[in-house]
């Protein structure tokens, strides 16, 4: 059967590992324009619009948490619901023993590394769901790290530099291209510490370490160009260790709330389909400035 993979993504990935070997792959399909021409183990990544140009597949393979709505952009494109194949996450190895000895790992050096030079950090997002529901922290796409000052971001980015275990991996600054409304040009966005796994093989860990910027009575995470997270301070702030294996790791000192917040009250039973609208704490840029104004301390 002839197969085009719609996500270049965790999901697509798995997809491509799952079945490489029982269909021909012919093709990955992803929204990210700058993908497109390019190749993903030899195979030809383009544009989701340009599939309508090309009919010889059997069908579009798709599963994650976006499933649902890469299936209206499809349909929406006029490709048949028949070619449209939606592939349960649960039989996709999204995590290997491979990738859980290696995130483990990798983790288990970077909170040594933040302790012995007294950096404040905390487990969030997703990975903190993780260590609350007893799985590991291979089970999400990226392990995210908050981190509370542009100072102790900087200062992060030279000991990982100069680890001779994590350097090892390829380490990404990534800077703001322009001034923001808390941050300006130049200043550090977040670092990137990703395994060099072969993803066709095991999925490569990703610590994706975040900066929270405080304005008081709360943090503030970049989360896209116009989107942004709050956090209450009193979620985060202070220090809480978590037992996860041999490891002692930093996470919100009030973590059901930092959930809930985020998550809902459901937060301990995993979504089936997940958006990033269901944040609990989402604001936009106009949202944000009036958030701000209304808690100066």
């Amino acid at each position: 059967m002839k197969v085009v993979i719609f996500g270049i993504g965790m999901a697509g990935r798995a997809i491509y590992r799952k079945f490489k070997n029982s269909h021909k792959i012919i093709n990955f399909i992803d929204n990210n324009v700058s993908l497109d021409g390019q190749k993903y183990n030899n195979i030809n990544i383009i544009s989701v619009n340009k599939i309508i140009d090309n009919k010889d597949f059997d069908k579009i393979a798709i599963s994650g948490v976006w499933a649902s709505s890469m299936k209206k952009q499809l349909l929406d494109l006029g490709i048949s619901e028949k070619k449209i194949w939606l592939i349960d996450d649960d039989i996709l190895d999204f995590s290997t023993d491979d990738r859980i000895k290696q995130t483990d790992d990798i983790v288990n050096e970077f909170a040594k590394l933040m302790k012995e030079n007294n950096i404040s950090y905390c487990i969030e997002g997703s990975s903190l769901l993780c260590l609350l529901r007893s799985q590991n922290l291979s089970d999400v796409p990226d392990v995210d790290i908050l981190i509370k000052s542009q100072e102790d971001l900087e200062k992060i980015w030279q000991l990982l530099n100069n680890n001779d275990i994590l350097n090892k991996n390829q380490l990404t600054k990534v800077i703001y291209k322009k001034d923001k409304i808390l941050t300006k040009k130049d200043q550090i966005d977040k670092i990137l510490l990703k395994s060099n796994s072969n993803p066709s093989i095991t999925e490569p860990t990703i610590l994706d370490i975040n900066l929270a910027v405080d304005i008081g009575k709360y943090y503030i995470m970049d989360y896209t160009d116009d989107l942004y997270l709050y956090f209450n301070k009193e979620f985060v702030d202070g220090k809480k260790y978590f037992n996860y294996k041999d490891m002692k790791l930093l996470i919100p000192f009030q973590e059901e709330k930092y959930v809930k917040l985020l998550y809902g009250e459901g937060w301990i039973k995993p979504a089936k389909k997940w958006f990033y609208t269901d944040y609990g704490n989402l604001l936009t840029t106009n949202q944000l400035i009036n958030f701000i104004e209304d808690n100066k301390v």
